[in-house]
């Protein structure tokens, strides 16, 4: 699979440490705290695409906060089926014909064999309502209304849980300690709901380092504090994160 990097050139699409490893995780309801810029939604947005078109009659949910993010995600996801080949490979190695689009808008998505991918903003009134859905990806779910974001987890959980590959991810970067993502997380944290949170925090983003010959530090290497040493004792951070941070 391609895809068109920020400066819109196509490049294959190579998963980045924080993308491989979310991969390994399966469980239907995930909670994904994050950093920025580890390409979960990406990720989400590739992995829909290719649940779509390789069984048919799927059906997607992707939410964003406002509509210029649901804008790029849609963006995005007609850019990866764009730069497919016409045969896709599936998990069991099985051949199979990429399926047409016979749809397509800024809120939607529908594919010759009745898959669909449905994008909306999360205050919309009808996000979550009128299907079930096999896959659903809340994105900056810290920047929702605390209504909306309730709204859609009772909405798609409801008609969609008892699916059998149904799977509910909800990422966001960190706003703070308040919200209904935050309590979410702090509740999940402790067992007391379905949920699981997997945390990637900045360390897992490659491109945040910095050599030596790209910037030199106030004081000797080894000068670090506190929560620096925290940081490369208990989490393996390298001197070049520490650069960058």
């Amino acid at each position: 699979m391609s895809i068109a990097n920020p400066d819109g050139v196509v490049v294959p699409f190579h998963l980045k440490p924080a993308q491989a490893d979310f991969l390994t995780h399966r469980e239907p309801l995930i909670l994904l705290p994050k950093a920025r810029q580890l390409g979960f939604t990406s990720i989400g947005a590739a992995g829909d695409l290719a649940e779509c078109e390789l069984i048919p009659r799927t059906n997607v949910l992707f939410t964003a906060q406002k509509e210029d993010a649901a804008a790029q995600i849609s963006k995005t996801i007609l850019n990866l089926y764009e730069l497919q080949s016409d045969i896709l490979r599936g998990d069991d190695g099985e051949m199979v014909v990429k399926p047409k689009l016979v749809s397509s808008s800024s809120e939607q998505f529908g594919f010759s064999n009745h898959s669909q991918i449905i994008i909306n903003t999360a205050n919309s009134a009808k996000v979550g309502r009128g299907l079930p859905f096999h896959r659903v990806h809340a994105t900056e779910c810290s920047l929702y209304d605390e209504s909306a974001m309730v709204s859609l987890t009772e909405a798609a959980i409801g008609s969609s849980g008892a699916i059998k590959r149904f799977q509910f991810i909800a990422e966001s970067t960190g706003q703070g300690a308040a919200g209904a993502f935050y309590e979410m997380c702090n509740e999940a944290r402790k067992g007391t709901t379905p949920w699981r949170v997997y945390f990637y925090p900045w360390l897992w983003e490659p491109g945040y380092a910095l050599s030596e010959s790209d910037v030199r530090l106030p004081g000797p290497v080894d000068d670090i504090d506190d929560y620096e040493s925290h940081l490369t004792s208990d989490l393996h951070a390298t001197i070049e994160q520490l650069r960058w941070r």
